[in-house]
């Protein structure tokens, strides 16, 4: 049996402490809009976990995507988290929603009481072989 790799990329991020991931799983979270006009410094993502690949879309080998919709308040938590699409529809939903609700931004130039910030993400699915 061969050692399997991991990949983990998070808005163009490689960060070292996921190589030790056992699945092999390719995260690629795309920001498409900020719903906050007048933000000249778009929120960096500084932690959170992962999506975990569920157990049964790895044994029958599925790949696919969720798109997730969040907002980013000014402290850079994340809230109101949902799916607006996903495909295979249901399969990954639960893992990228889990895996949103524990993402911590850095956010410049946004005030506490100004409103938070929209965003959508694209989290892909993968498994290498």
């Amino acid at each position: 049996m061969t050692k399997s790799r991991s990949h983990v990329f998070l808005m163009g991020l490689y960060p070292s402490s996921f190589n030790r991931l056992q699945m092999v799983v390719v995260i690629v979270a795309q920001i498409f809009f900020s719903g906050c006009a007048g933000i000249q410094n778009p929120p960096e993502f500084v932690t959170g976990d992962m999506p975990n690949y569920p157990e049964a879309a790895k044994a029958n080998r599925t790949n696919g995507w969720v798109d997730v919709e969040y907002l980013i308040s000014p402290q850079g938590e994340t809230s109101s988290i949902s799916v607006i699409a996903s495909s295979p529809s249901g399969v990954f939903d639960e893992a990228a929603l889990e895996a949103v609700a524990t993402w911590r931004f850095r956010v410049i130039g946004i005030e506490s009481d100004q409103l938070q910030m929209k965003r959508i993400s694209r989290l892909v699915f993968k498994l290498e072989d």
